[in-house]
């Protein structure tokens, strides 16, 4: 099973409590790093969903970051050049990282918001492409 087929199993679990974007791609990548999946789990919960539900930076962006930061971290330099390289690589299928753009402005924060997100199903359409597309980037990047 591929980086993205874990994040995704753990992404769409029909567990009680939904693994979020952020807490999906860390966990795909985690033991790798010496991390274990417990600790990558909590150390990511609060990324999902554009940063605690405020839709900035996406989930599965923040989540690929800190994988970067778990292989590169002790490297400024080279932290950050993967940094911008992921996100260029992003944001050429994407246009954005940016969490509410890629929900195309569905508000999170509200009761509608919610009720579009859930009833269009935009966690599986959209939210689920953008792990995929994180881990697929991430795989390549570290190599």
């Amino acid at each position: 099973m591929n980086k993205a087929e874990i994040a995704l199993n753990q992404f769409n679990s029909n567990n009680h409590c939904h693994y979020n974007c952020s807490q999906s791609v860390l966990y795909a990548f985690a033991e790798d790093f010496g991390m274990n999946k417990e600790t990558a789990l909590r150390i990511s919960k609060g990324f999902g969903a554009g940063i605690g539900r405020t839709q900035s930076v996406c989930g599965a962006v923040s989540g690929a970051i800190m994988v970067i930061g778990l292989k590169y971290g002790d490297n400024t330099e080279i932290t950050y050049k993967k940094v911008r390289d992921f996100i260029r690589q992003f944001k050429e299928t994407t246009t954005t990282t940016v969490c509410m753009d890629l929900l195309n402005g569905c508000n999170l924060l509200t009761d509608e918001g919610q009720r579009f997100f859930n009833e269009n199903r935009l966690r599986q359409k959209n939210c689920s492409e953008y792990v995929k597309l994180a881990c697929n980037i991430l795989e390549e990047l570290l190599k």
